[in-house]
């Protein structure tokens, strides 16, 4: 995997025999804290995963039966929001309704 955290979402995703690896995206479209697979993460992961990921990354390192997958990290998520500019919408005050804060 490359360090490129700016390739494109809709990039090209590679198709093999096991589930696994048809969920792995192709080289070069995505860097590693885009995504984390279950088997890489731990309960010391809650930051860049969130509670959920690492709850099922903790299942998979026991041996428990968990489907094979990842999890999207927070980085990336923050990274297709600013991407949407739906982050900078986020901070704007609404808009026709009474604001309490």
């Amino acid at each position: 995997m490359t360090t490129d955290t700016h390739a494109p979402l809709d990039a090209p995703v590679t198709h093999s025999e096991t589930p696994e690896d048809e969920l792995r995206p192709s080289a070069g479209t995505h860097d590693a804290e885009v995504i984390a697979w279950f088997g890489e993460v731990s309960r010391d992961d809650v930051a860049r995963v969130g509670g959920k990921g690492a709850n099922l990354g903790e299942l998979t390192r026991a041996g428990l039966p968990v489907p094979p997958g990842f999890v999207v990290t927070a980085s990336a998520y923050l990274l297709a929001l600013d991407q949407a500019g739906t982050r900078q919408e986020l901070r704007r005050p609404p808009t026709g309704a009474p604001f309490r804060s």
